[in-house]
Formats: C-alpha cells, structure tokens, sequence
C-alpha cells in the first residue's frame, strides 16, 4: 500500500503542476478518495504516515477519506 500511497501522491503534484487534465483528475481522485475511505488503507495510513512525508494536500485527502468511511 505504501507503494499506492506514493503513486497517488505523485499524481496529485503532477496535476497542481499541469500534466494531468482536470476530468482525469476528478476520476482518479473518486478513485483514491474511495480507496483511502476502507479499513485496510486507513489502518496502513496509520503506520506509513509515521515514517513517509507526504504535502499537506495530499494528507488531507487521505484524511478526508478517512473520515468518510464508506
């Protein structure tokens, strides 16, 4: 999962930076954001966020995941 973690980091830079089309965002972000919300990547979040840095933008959308709880 810390492998998936970083990929979705990665892919959120490269969308503030421009490569990545809004509509191609807001599909892979449905995506994390359903992802992030189950048990398994909220429990690996808790232990990979202790010791990986992550922006301030991409942990608030594994937060905000989290919190949704589907």
């Amino acid at each position: 999962m810390r492998a998936y973690f970083d990929l979705c980091s990665e892919e959120l830079g490269l969308f503030n930076a421009g490569y990545i089309d809004k509509m191609i965002w807001q599909t892979w972000r449905e995506g994390m954001l359903f992802a992030f919300s189950k048990t398994a990547f909220r429990q690996a979040w808790e232990i990979i966020s202790k010791d990986t840095l992550f922006g301030k933008e991409f942990t608030a959308l594994v937060k905000t995941a989290a919190e949704s709880r589907n």
